[in-house]
């Protein structure tokens, strides 16, 4: 266990680190990841067809713009909802945004975490370094198309009929409320532990083939 004054500057060296090339490198990463993320809406939002999802800088704002419509007509509360173009002289399309620094700042805890941690081996390093990376990159996804998805609906029905709050709309809400930090948290200490526990189990493993080869 590292001692606080040393975990401290850890931390803040990692943060700068990381901090710094994850702003240099904001655009490309959400670029990278707009694939994942319409795969994700696509699977996930059955009710909305993606029409365009990019990478916007529009009024000095830098976001992941989603413009969607609905795929087909939706009943809710006994209304029947129709997408745009269902009927002749509609046209449009609902938009939702998201900020590149909400949208990257869970991933970017995660990776903060698992590089400041003491390593004992530069293995052992490479092996928490690869499951954080992964572990990042789901976090991100699973986090952005949640957050699309609870919008998207929020712009049709902020409630079901009997007046409880929707589960894509409260999981939402929990992960920007910090729940999105706590889960980079856990899985930052689980990348940690991982690469721990299987770089100890393979140096035993070699240390009894070489005993036994004695």
């Amino acid at each position: 266990m590292p001692r606080p004054l040393e975990l401290a500057a850890r931390l803040l060296f990692a943060t700068m680190l990381c901090g710094g090339l994850a702003y240099a490198c904001r655009f490309q990463l959400a670029t990278a990841a707009v694939p994942a993320i319409r795969a994700a809406i696509a699977a996930i939002a059955t009710d909305f067809q993606v029409l365009g999802l990019e990478v916007s800088r529009d009024d000095s704002q830098e976001s992941l713009r989603l413009r969607a419509n609905l795929a087909h007509p939706v009943r809710i509360a006994g209304r029947t909802l129709y997408p745009f173009g269902w009927a002749h002289g509609t046209s449009g399309w609902m938009e939702v945004r998201l900020t590149l620094g909400g949208m990257l700042s869970h991933a970017l805890l995660l990776v903060i975490v698992a590089v400041a941690w003491p390593f004992r081996t530069f293995t052992e390093f490479v092996v928490r370094m690869t499951t954080a990376t992964v572990s990042a990159a789901l976090l991100l996804v699973i986090n952005a198309c949640s957050t699309f998805h609870a919008e998207l609906r929020n712009l049709i029905v902020d409630t079901h009929p009997d007046g409880t709050v929707s589960f894509a709309l409260a999981w939402s809400r929990f992960l920007m409320g910090g729940g999105g930090f706590a889960i980079a948290i856990v899985l930052a200490a689980f990348a940690i532990a991982l690469a721990r526990g299987t770089v100890g189990w393979t140096q035993g493993m070699c240390s009894g083939r070489v005993m036994g080869v004695r």
